[in-house]
C-alpha cells in the first residue's frame, strides 16, 4: 500500500533533505523562510511569520528575526525598504530551495 503524503508533509520532508546538505541552510526554519520569501518575491516580516506558522506552528518573533538576519548576512536575502518597515527580497535562491516552491505553494494553499 502506498502512503500518500500531504503537500505540507512532502514539503517538510524535502526541506529536511536541503538542511542535511547545507551549512547556511542547515536549519528547517531558515530554509522555509528563504522559500517563502522567494515564492512571494517581496514580503513584510509579518507575512513571512504568518506563512511559516501555517507550516510549523507558532514561531517566536526573535527566532524569526535571527534567521532572517542570518539569511541577510550570507546574501540570500536583502532588506528592500527602510529598517522601520522593511520588506524582504530573495537575492540568491539555491536550486534546492527553488525546487521546494511548488510544494510550498500547495502547502500554503496557493495552488500550483
Amino acid at each position: 500500500m502506498v502512503l500518500m503524503l500531504t503537500a505540507k508533509e512532502r514539503l517538510l520532508k524535502r526541506v529536511d533533505k536541503v538542511v542535511t546538505e547545507s551549512t547556511t541552510l542547515a536549519n528547517q526554519l531558515r530554509v522555509l523562510i528563504l522559500a517563502i520569501i522567494a515564492l512571494r518575491r517581496e514580503v513584510y516580516w509579518y507575512e513571512v511569520k504568518e506563512a511559516l506558522e501555517r507550516l510549523v506552528g507558532p514561531v517566536n518573533p526573535n527566532t524569526l528575526a535571527f534567521h532572517i538576519n542570518k539569511l541577510i548576512e550570507v546574501g540570500y536575502v536583502k532588506r528592500a525598504r527602510p529598517q522601520r518597515s522593511p520588506r524582504y527580497v530573495a537575492e540568491k535562491i539555491p536550486d534546492k530551495v527553488q525546487e521546494l516552491l511548488d510544494d510550498l505553494k500547495e502547502a500554503l494553499g496557493e495552488g500550483k
